[in-house]
């Protein structure tokens, strides 16, 4: 049922036309989420949070003036049943930036570089 979720999530947040047939999809996407959590189904809340290898899954760091390790962005929404985790968030996390960077480094992030590592 967690994909599910997704698409409903992923249909709502790329919807560019808040009409009718939104406000439709909204309504039942709710009351799915409604009767889930009757049932003990809880979403992990991520964003902004310290990592936590229980609750999170990092799939990127990113230089960041956050505090090393802070939730920087949530990917893939993680959830709980009965206080079990059944799916961990997939997560990009703030790493520290390097001191001393090139000037090549410097000019590229200025130019719209990728500062991003991708976490295996």
């Amino acid at each position: 049922i967690l994909p599910v979720l997704d698409d409903f999530e992923l249909a709502l947040k790329n919807c560019k036309a808040k009409d009718d047939f939104y406000k439709g999809i909204q309504i039942i996407y709710s009351h799915l989420i409604d009767a889930l959590q009757s049932q003990g189904l809880k979403p992990i809340e991520a964003q902004g949070k310290k990592f936590d290898p229980y609750y999170h899954e990092a799939l990127l760091a990113e230089e960041s003036d956050k505090e090393e390790n802070t939730v920087l962005e949530e990917m893939q929404k993680g959830y709980m049943l009965h206080d079990k985790v059944i799916r961990h968030s997939k997560v990009k996390v703030a790493k520290p930036r390097r001191e001393t960077e090139s000037k090549e480094q410097q000019k590229a992030e200025k130019e719209g570089g990728n500062n991003k590592t991708l976490i295996n």
